[in-house]
């Protein structure tokens, strides 16, 4: 989740590559998805497996 807002503003993202939102935008808006998916997996996780 840190590393996505930036790239919403930047236009840039980071795969193997520098990705940019002009040139290849499907690219972008998938791995933004997918750091969103696996950001609030990850704290979906925190919350679910959480002992009370």
């Amino acid at each position: 989740m840190f590393w996505t807002i930036p790239n919403f503003h930047s236009g840039h993202a980071l795969l193997l590559t520098d990705v940019t939102r002009d040139k290849d935008p499907i690219l972008f808006w998938l791995i933004q998805l997918a750091w969103m998916a696996l950001g609030l997996s990850m704290i979906a996780i925190d919350f679910l497996t959480r002992t009370f």
